[in-house]
């Protein structure tokens, strides 16, 4: 079977690129002929650019900073670039030209990320798959943010069409559910599709020997995950390293990875002491590898997704938000993690079954 993945596989974080890689991998192992859609979506392009230099409004200042950051953070596109061309492709296309890959392929998958949340995509439907009228639509694990209910009837409409759809989390379900009438299956995140393992096979990580670290890795710089790692870093003697997309950190850590790619962020994870962060991905591939973590949640960072996760791992504990009684930097139970990841892999596998086999 041909399979073609739509996603925001451009977008320059480092989730949105593995979960695609990871599906992608799977469809590969299980047989099928996989490729990943380059599409423009216009939003999601103006959220990833290059800071603007030129253009109207940007005051010499700001073009100054702009030009030494885009020239700083240069060899982190590069790497992602580079990733990329690891899977095959099709495209590019863009919003005007995606009717052309109508009936190339034999199954269409929209997902993950959040590809049905309109407000992030400036209401481009193409990742519901409005441009297919040749061949099986499916989503897996797609997320919604949060549906307005002006865009329920849109999108009640669309995914009527679809032969199977899934969600990443059980929020998105209901939202589905009450909003467009639509049953939604809830399967875990692309990452889950492979283990720590075979992560480490995938993308030739090695097991590093130099000094252990506590690893911060943060969407948004936040000094209480400075606090958390300073408390981490004490408690067990460890070095503290920094993943960023900042010119100049809030603390002084020990090391500043400041252009990290895909390959990189992972393997910062596998070998890590451990973990803290505000990520969903950073939390994911910390139950991925058993690590110890802890991951801040707030109400800005769509805390269901996370929340869902952790209660599902039994790790709900490792959850840290405004009002949380002490800093919680236990040792986490590697196995029962491990575990927990291998029945979400399993559940994801049984769905991509039914997707490609139904």
């Amino acid at each position: 079977m041909k399979a073609g993945i739509l996603t925001f596989s451009n977008a320059l974080n480092p989730g949105a690129v593995l979960q695609a890689y990871s599906l992608y991998a799977a469809l590969e192992e299980a047989g099928h002929e996989a490729e990943l859609i380059d599409y423009r979506c216009a939003a999601i392009e103006a959220m990833h650019a290059p800071r603007p230099v030129f253009a109207g409004g940007v005051n010499a200042k700001a073009r100054i900073y702009n030009v030494i950051y885009n020239t700083a953070f240069l060899p982190r596109r590069i790497r992602y670039r580079s990733f990329l061309k690891q899977m095959r492709q099709a495209g590019p296309y863009t919003r005007k030209t995606i009717a052309q890959l109508d009936g190339r392929e034999d199954l269409y998958i929209t997902g993950s990320d959040q590809v049905f949340n309109l407000k992030l995509t400036g209401n481009d439907t193409t990742y519901y798959l409005d441009f297919v009228t040749k061949g099986k639509k499916v989503s897996f694990a797609a997320g919604a943010g949060t549906l307005e209910p002006g865009d329920a009837e849109a999108a009640a409409a669309l995914l009527s069409l679809f032969d199977h759809v899934s969600v990443r989390e059980g929020y998105a379900a209901r939202q589905l559910e009450n909003l467009c009438g639509v049953n939604a299956q809830v399967v875990p995140d692309p990452v889950f599709l492979h283990s720590g393992d075979e992560w480490r096979k995938l993308l030739d990580i090695k097991e590093e020997k130099k000094d252990k670290y506590v690893l911060i890795y943060s969407l948004y710089e936040m000094d209480i995950l400075y606090d958390i790692a300073a408390l981490a870093a004490k408690r067990y003697g460890l070095k503290t390293v920094l993943v960023t997309r900042s010119l100049q950190p809030r603390r002084r850590v020990d090391e500043v990875v400041r252009n990290a790619g895909p390959r990189q962020f992972v393997s910062l994870i596998a070998n890590a002491s451990y973990v803290v962060t505000n990520s969903f991905h950073g939390t994911a591939f910390s139950v991925i590898f058993g690590k110890s973590f802890n991951t801040w949640i707030s109400s800005g960072t769509s805390p269901w997704r996370i929340e869902e996760l952790l209660q599902e791992c039994g790790a709900g504990e490792r959850a840290m938000r405004p009002g949380s009684a002490g800093l919680v930097t236990a040792e986490a139970d590697a196995q029962a993690l491990t575990e927990a990841a291998g029945r979400l892999r399993r559940r994801g596998l049984d769905y991509l079954k039914q997707i490609t086999n139904g």
